[in-house]
């Protein structure tokens, strides 16, 4: 394999060159927009695409929480996700209204609560996931 050329094989088709997933180095076919393997994007068009942003934006989202994160996505993580921790518990806990009032206004603003509280939990677990993986990979390098 050249260096110049690092994502290319000596295919069986004759062409001499099979492109490769940059993820994975999995063979892939022919106008593909994802690697079959990994799921990693591999065309302009995925990024684009409405449709396929949506399952890049994933790709890269699960590659944080099951990967090896570096410190800058770390803190970029705590700066998207942050914020949807902190922002709808404090909503929670501004529009609560502690009476026993079952009007439907009070249950619609039930409904939001939890609602609210289900995004923060969720979101909270996401950046417990990134925080223990990035400790995890990184105290393992350091020399003891």
């Amino acid at each position: 394999m050249e260096p110049s050329e690092p994502f290319t094989n000596s295919g069986s088709d004759g062409s001499g060159q099979t492109p490769l997933c940059p993820g994975c180095l999995a063979e892939l076919s022919p106008g593909v927009d994802f690697c079959g393997t990994c799921g990693m994007p591999v065309s302009p068009g995925s990024v684009i695409e409405p449709l396929k942003q949506v399952q890049a934006t994933g790709w890269a989202y699960r590659r944080v929480l099951h990967g090896r994160p570096s410190r800058i996505v770390l803190i970029g993580m705590w700066l998207i996700m942050g914020p949807m921790v902190i922002l709808p518990a404090l909503g929670v806990f501004y529009q609560a209204d502690w009476s026993w009032d079952w009007s439907p206004a009070r249950l619609e603003d039930l409904l939001a609560e939890v609602l609210y509280s289900g995004f923060a939990v969720l979101y909270a677990i996401i950046l417990y996931k990134v925080t223990a993986n990035y400790f995890r990979y990184h105290s393992r390098q350091r020399p003891h």
